[in-house]
């Protein structure tokens, strides 16, 4: 059985792990979360929507780019994640809110947003076409579309160097699903093109930027253990036996390590579009 996550279980099995290391997470992330600020353009007077929010960093940077004229909200299946946003609320200066409710299939309500945007929030819908028909009934005519997504596994080693070296040390740990939902659910751009094209995106395009990122290498012990395949695979595990094929994993590493640090670049997607001027009959919750 693949390892990779769908939306319906991602809050259950992830979303508690991943807020249990938001500031690692926060931090790692941060420089793809500047990439997204940067990228999506935000008039005045807009209402944005943060698909896959997480614990709300790109929420409130997106807020406190777009300034006190524009609504932005941020929305995550995660109870763990949004509630783990929450709390960092009231001394929060930017407004952004946040809604725990999935995307997929959310009743928004109509043409609502001047803006939609993701930062790896949109790979694990259990059924991408119908959740890109949903945002775009949520979205206004002419509403740009911006999202980071990994590209493959293969352009990502950093991502993939857990999995890859403890697959005989974890009989559970399965290779990855190619296409299925996941972290490199959208990796094919002619795939992806496709689905959204027929969600009712237009205008689309892609391009590929790698991102440099670090992690500080005491932090590699507890990111193995609450995020990625590897976690999931030694759920049933004991403890001593997670330590110890945390531990001989830990060296798979090396080859990103420089002094305490580890450096990598994530290969990514920026894809844009614009909500289409109409829609198909049945397109907004199709």
């Amino acid at each position: 059985m693949s390892r990779e996550l769908s939306s319906t279980n991602w809050a259950a099995k992830s979303g508690q792990s991943w807020a249990s290391i938001q500031t690692i997470m926060s931090d790692l992330l941060g420089p793809i979360g500047d990439l997204l600020t940067e990228r999506t353009l935000v008039p005045p007077q807009s209402a944005v929507l943060d698909v896959g929010c997480g614990t709300g960093e790109t929420t409130r940077a997106l807020a406190l780019a777009a300034g006190s004229s524009c609504a932005v909200v941020g929305i995550d299946i995660s109870d763990a994640m949004i509630d783990a946003a929450h709390a960092l609320e009231a001394d929060d200066p930017t407004g952004a809110r946040f809604l725990l409710a999935d995307a997929e299939t959310y009743e928004f309500e109509p043409e609502t947003f001047d803006v939609v945007c993701s930062r790896f929030g949109v790979m694990f819908f259990d059924d991408a076409r119908r959740a890109f028909r949903n945002l775009a009934g949520s979205a206004r005519p002419g509403a740009p579309l911006t999202l980071i997504v990994w590209r493959s596994a293969e352009d990502n080693p950093f991502m993939t160097a857990a999995e890859r070296h403890a697959t005989d040390l974890v009989p559970g740990l399965t290779p990855r699903a190619h296409d299925a939902p996941g972290q490199f659910g959208f990796a094919d751009q002619a795939k992806v093109s496709d689905l959204l094209a027929g969600a009712g995106w237009n205008d689309l395009a892609f391009e590929a930027v790698d991102v440099p990122c670090t992690m500080k290498h005491t932090d590699l012990e507890p990111f193995l253990r609450n995020a990625g395949p590897l976690s999931r695979a030694l759920t049933d595990n004991s403890e001593d036996e997670k330590a110890r094929v945390i531990e001989e994993t830990i060296p798979a590493f090396a080859p990103f390590r420089d002094g305490d640090t580890l450096q990598f670049d994530a290969a990514c997607w920026v894809i844009t579009g614009r909500r289409s001027k109409a829609l198909v009959q049945g397109g907004s919750h199709g």
